[in-house]
């Protein structure tokens, strides 16, 4: 497959129109209708703008890997073997926290972490790497939001701010779930 039927077969899958497609990634009508017919070739700022919102590699877009991997949050090297390192003392810090929490947060926990276990226990490639990114999606949105409500006290516009971290997290969440008909049709 060229870039340009990978960008649309991405941007299809996710519902969206090329318009929306252009709100969200800042890439003119245009240019992405020339990438999709193959006219043009995206140039690497374009390049890197769509692999991070499709949540796809660089070789995936350009048609040269069959498996949609889900692209790490922290890219540097340095600072994913920081994150491999404290990883355990997170899971410590979690559980001596739970041993004192509500039932409530106790069960939230329970099951993001049970169906994280689940998932990276699937066989399947192309299915575990659309359920990691649709997790992936969902965490980074949800911490977005909740970033976004926790400071908007400190806006001149605190509504404003509110209202626009909803209009993004749902054009988030809806991008996030349309990975589903990735996962389903494999």
């Amino acid at each position: 497959m060229t870039t340009g039927q990978v960008i649309r077969e991405l941007r299809v899958t996710r519902n969206l129109t090329q318009k929306a497609l252009s709100e969200a990634t800042g890439i003119p009508v245009r240019t992405l209708i020339n990438y999709e017919n193959t006219e043009r070739e995206p140039n690497a700022k374009n390049m890197a703008i769509l692999e991070r919102f499709f949540n796809v590699s660089a070789a995936y877009l350009r048609g040269e890997a069959e498996v949609q991997e889900v692209e790490p949050m922290v890219k540097d090297a340095m600072s994913l073997e920081i994150v491999r390192e404290k990883l355990p003392k997170k899971l410590q810090e979690l559980s001596a926290l739970l041993g004192n929490g509500k039932d409530a947060e106790v069960e939230v926990a329970y099951h993001v972490v049970a169906e994280l276990t689940h998932v990276l226990k699937m066989e399947n490639q192309v299915q575990r790497n659309a359920a990691l990114s649709i997790l992936q999606d969902m965490v980074a949105t949800t911490v977005f939001f909740l970033d976004s409500c926790e400071n908007c006290q400190r806006d001149t516009d605190p509504a404003g701010r509110v209202n626009h971290a909803k209009s993004v997290v749902k054009t988030h969440m809806a991008q996030a779930l349309s990975k589903g008909d990735i996962f389903l049709a494999k």
